[in-house]
């Protein structure tokens, strides 16, 4: 829980140099930086791809502090190995998940001229950007060929698939420790002390907390605008 409260002060930070804003348009998501590095390329472009990392930290900490408090109270042989320096382990899955989807983002939804040019038009109308100076990054399911045939675009589609797993695997995780220990509190009411059960009670809802509202804040970040085509015509 102290390494997510120091997290939670990075993140703050990323956030703010980033300034992130949502972008729906047809068959593109892009995530552009609003923040004061939005013109300068290489760093603008290695910001915004660790803020979408940094969405990648909070779920999979999460995700470890739920796992850790089910081996603490569902698998205590388990903490044999968790014992001193070895503890270190318990973050080595979320090091690298924040390095596959920082990798993802940044070599998979990476600007293309194609991309560049398909926002050119809502950035303009709706945000009075230039795509073509302003960093950001996000699939783009599909083209359109000159007869008006889908071209679908096999990286960016397996780029967002590939997030998508990171995110339900992180979930899955979640699920699935706090069932276990919501059971275990339940069956193991009558072995232990009433203020053992109402202490491991009071951790278990603080981590539903955690969840809830880092879900929450995670979402309410990003200033999501749903740009649709017909819209832009007017």
């Amino acid at each position: 829980m102290g390494v997510f409260s120091m997290y939670s002060l990075i993140y703050a930070w990323i956030d703010a140099a980033t300034c992130p804003i949502m972008l729906i348009y047809g068959p593109a998501f892009v995530v552009y930086m609003d923040g004061p590095f939005k013109y300068m390329s290489w760093m603008g472009n290695n910001i915004v791809c660790l803020y979408c990392g940094s969405f990648a930290a909070v779920i999979s900490l999460l995700a470890t502090q739920f796992y850790y408090r089910y081996v603490v109270f569902c698998r205590p042989e388990v903490m044999n190995h968790l014992n001193g320096w070895k503890l270190a382990r318990l973050f080595l899955p979320s090091v690298i998940l924040v390095i596959i989807y920082f990798t993802i983002v940044k070599f998979g939804m990476a600007m293309t001229v194609q991309k560049i040019n398909f926002v050119k038009i809502p950035l303009e109308i709706f945000y009075n950007e230039n795509s073509e100076k302003v960093q950001f990054f996000g699939p783009m399911y599909y083209g359109i060929g000159e007869n008006g045939e889908k071209i679908w675009n096999i990286p960016d589609l397996l780029s967002a698939f590939g997030c998508f797993l990171i995110i339900v695997i992180c979930f899955s995780t979640i699920s699935f420790c706090a069932t276990k220990i919501y059971l275990q509190l339940k069956s193991k009411s009558t072995h232990f002390s009433a203020k053992t059960i109402e202490m491991n009670r009071q951790l278990f809802v603080t981590l539903i907390f955690q969840v809830s509202f880092w879900n929450g804040k995670c979402v309410k970040t990003l200033k999501m605008r749903l740009v649709t085509e017909n819209a832009s015509r007017h």
